[in-house]
């Protein structure tokens, strides 16, 4: 029998960056199943999880050594890697007052001239590559990300190894650059396509991963899109960013404004259910026909803002509406801190900030992107996995559970 084929308890999984949405989900899932899991983060705790056979293991993936002696005696034999390290550039910039209305108008412009300077060559399409690359969160200078997955893999070297498993994401085909800023910007996107130009730390990370892979182990590479789960200490999330959104205008009696504008209203959209990718991550690394492969990973369920966000305003019993040019988010939330702790003391919520729960730069960011978005699923399907979930149903089950965690009122 090959080690794809083992039963689970054999398995032992390493869950790295467990406290995110990806590993939250990849550790319920897995504990689910029967595995016996290590959930590792720099800030877990021993309670984080509930499950028996869930283990907290808390050690920064900077420290090598630290990371060799935790992992000593575990035995692991599938690893699957979910951390991001947020540049200090990344969170600069998330400081700066955005106007998304703006920045859109900027882009429509520049579109004419970014071919002549895609054109250029040299250190002038070098620098402008490196400044989208940095304003994206796309830019890691120092390679901090790739050291990371570095001494995770490093410390497992004398374990009996099968599989290492990673997220990347959508911005691996130029998604945060859109039709406006990428003139060979195409839709579907296929796992074989091109790498946009410019750098970008997902490239050293699927690199790395495939040539330091050899006959011990075997490799898979998933790559969602705005990617929506719960986690209690996971900021950028788009499905709890508009759940806080929404009781906040709620109580201020305010209808649920969508935070972009028209035409974000109606551009095609795709989303990653967190479940959906934790069961997609455990058949690549089990599954002979999910080695060493990549993989798209959305819910194969396109659609548009004017479709769900009624659906979504009806959840929490409010009126909807669209706005020709958007709602500044960050700007309308500026003075709004106090209204999010009088929700947290009226309905006796976990005491979070609302910035930790609602990034102030964050929807103005989303709602940007008012371009078509779709991701092929044909390789996936094809290998023989079905990887659907109804968006609407990700959204409602999320705020569900974010009710039952205390994270948002009940009502």
């Amino acid at each position: 029998m090959s080690k794809v084929e083992n039963g689970t308890q054999n398995r032992v999984a390493l869950v790295v960056g467990a406290t995110g949405v990806a590993g939250t989900a990849t550790v319920n899932h897995l504990a689910e199943s029967g595995w016996r899991v290590y959930a590792i983060s720099r800030s877990i705790t021993p309670g984080s999880f509930l499950a028996k056979n869930v283990s907290a293991v808390q050690v920064d993936l900077f420290d090598g050594d630290r990371l060799h002696s935790q992992l000593r005696d575990k035995h692991i034999t599938h690893v699957f890697y979910t951390a991001l390290f947020r540049t200090e550039i990344m969170r600069d910039m998330e400081k700066r007052p955005l106007n998304s209305r703006l920045t859109k108008i900027q882009l429509r412009l520049a579109r004419p001239f970014v071919p002549l300077l895609y054109g250029c060559g040299g250190w002038v399409t070098n620098v402008f590559q490196t400044n989208l690359a940095k304003m994206a969160g796309a830019y890691d200078g120092e390679k901090k990300n790739l050291t990371m997955l570095q001494n995770v893999v490093a410390a497992l070297e004398e374990h009996p190894l099968e599989h290492v498993a990673i997220v990347t994401g959508g911005k691996f085909y130029g998604v945060h650059l859109g039709p406006y800023l990428y003139p060979n910007w195409k839709t579907p996107f296929c796992e074989d396509d091109a790498p946009h130009p410019g750098p970008n730390f997902y490239f050293d990370l699927e690199r790395w991963l495939r040539e330091r892979a050899g006959n011990e182990w075997t490799w898979s590479v998933v790559r969602p899109h705005f990617l929506i789960g719960y986690a209690s200490g996971a900021p950028f999330n788009l499905g709890t960013a508009i759940a806080v959104y929404a009781h906040l205008l709620r109580e201020l009696g305010l209808p649920l404004v969508f935070p972009g504008d028209e035409r974000t209203y109606e551009a095609q959209w795709e989303m990653s259910c967190a479940r959906g990718l934790a069961r997609l991550m455990e058949w690549t690394a089990t599954h002979p026909r999910g080695v060493n492969q990549i993989f798209n990973a959305t819910n194969d369920d396109p659609f548009r803002w004017c479709d769900l966000w009624p659906r979504l305003a009806s959840y929490f019993d409010m009126e909807h509406e669209v706005r020709p040019h958007g709602l500044r988010v960050q700007k309308f939330l500026a003075d709004k801190g106090h209204i999010w702790k009088e929700l947290v003391e009226e309905h006796g919520l976990i005491a979070n900030p609302l910035e930790a729960l609602l990034p102030l730069q964050f929807l103005d960011k989303s709602m940007v992107m008012d371009w078509r978005v779709h991701y092929s699923q044909e390789k996936v399907k094809f290998h023989g996995y079905s990887p659907f979930t109804d968006t609407c149903d990700m959204f409602v089950r999320l705020f569900d559970e974010l009710r039952a965690g205390r994270i948002i009122p009940s009502s």
